[in-house]
C-alpha cells in the first residue's frame, strides 16, 4: 500500500475581495495558484524532501496531506484513506510537525502540553511518559519541567517533533523543522527519523537545507506548484 499520494492536486488560495475591486465593482476576488496539478507517491519506508523557492508549493502539499488545505481538484490519500472523505482517521495515521508551530500553551511547562496533546489522541499521562522515553534522542527529557515560553527556537522544535511523535503515527510531515537545531540535536533527530522509516513510516519533509536533503531517500524540486 502506498503510505502517501497526490494525484492531481490543484489548490487555489483566494485573499477575498480587494478594496480596489470594490471601488470599481468588480467582484471577482484575488486568487494565486499554489499547487498546479501535482502527483506524487511516497512508499512506505521511504523519505522524500521537497525543496525550491518560497511559494513553490511546499507547506501547501504538508498542509493538504494533513487535511488542513482542501484541493479544488484531485485527491490526497494516506496509507489508501481519503484526506478529504475521512480527516478524522488521515488525523491518526499523521504527524506534522512545523517549526513555526504556534498552538502551545507558552505559560504551561513542556510536560503538561504534551500531556494534554497526547490525551486528545486518548494517551493517558503514564503511557505519553513511556513514549517520551523512546523518543530519548530528541533530548526532550531534559526540558520537560520548563515553561514552553522560556525554550529557545531548536528547542521548542524538538518538543514540536516529540508531539507529532507521540501517537505513533505511520507519517511524519516535516516543514523546516530542523531549521533553529544545532548540530549534534540535528544529528539526533536524523537518526531518529531514520529508524522512524527503518520501521516502516513514510517521511516528507520541505526544508532548504542540503544538509536535510542529503538524508532522505530522494529529492523533489517544487516551482510554481508543479515538479520542477
Amino acid at each position: 500500500m502506498r503510505a502517501v499520494e497526490l494525484d492531481a492536486v490543484r489548490v487555489v488560495y483566494r485573499s477575498g475581495w480587494s478594496i480596489r475591486a470594490l471601488v470599481r465593482g468588480d467582484p471577482a476576488s484575488t486568487s494565486r495558484v499554489a499547487l498546479d496539478g501535482l502527483s506524487l507517491v511516497v512508499g512506505p519506508g521511504e523519505s522524500v524532501g521537497l525543496t525550491g523557492p518560497n511559494g513553490a508549493g511546499k507547506t501547501t502539499v504538508l498542509r493538504v496531506l494533513a487535511g488542513l488545505v482542501v484541493p479544488v481538484a484531485g485527491a490526497a490519500r494516506v496509507a489508501g484513506v481519503d484526506v478529504a472523505a475521512e480527516p478524522t482517521r488521515v488525523a491518526a495515521r499523521v504527524g506534522f510537525v512545523s517549526v513555526d508551530d504556534r498552538s502551545f500553551f507558552h505559560r504551561l511547562s513542556v510536560w503538561e502540553n504534551l500531556r494534554f496533546f497526547a490525551a486528545m489522541y486518548g494517551i493517558g499521562p503514564e503511557d505519553a511518559d513511556r513514549r517520551l522515553r523512546r523518543l530519548g534522542a530528541l533530548g526532550v527529557d531534559g526540558l520537560l519541567s520548563a515553561p514552553f515560553r522560556v525554550l529557545s527556537a531548536g528547542q521548542r522544535a524538538r518538543v514540536a517533533l516529540a508531539r507529532g511523535l507521540l501517537h505513533d503515527p505511520s507519517v511524519l510531515l516535516l516543514d523546516e523543522v530542523t531549521r533553529s537545531m544545532d548540530e549534534a540535536s540535528r544529528a539526533g533527530v536524523w537518526g531518529l527519523l531514520e529508524g522512524f522509516c527503518g520501521a516502516g513510516g513514510a517521511i516528507v519533509v520541505a526544508s532548504h537545507d542540503p544538509l536535510d536533503l542529503q538524508r532522505v531517500s530522494r529529492a523533489i524540486t517544487l516551482v510554481d506548484g508543479r515538479l520542477a
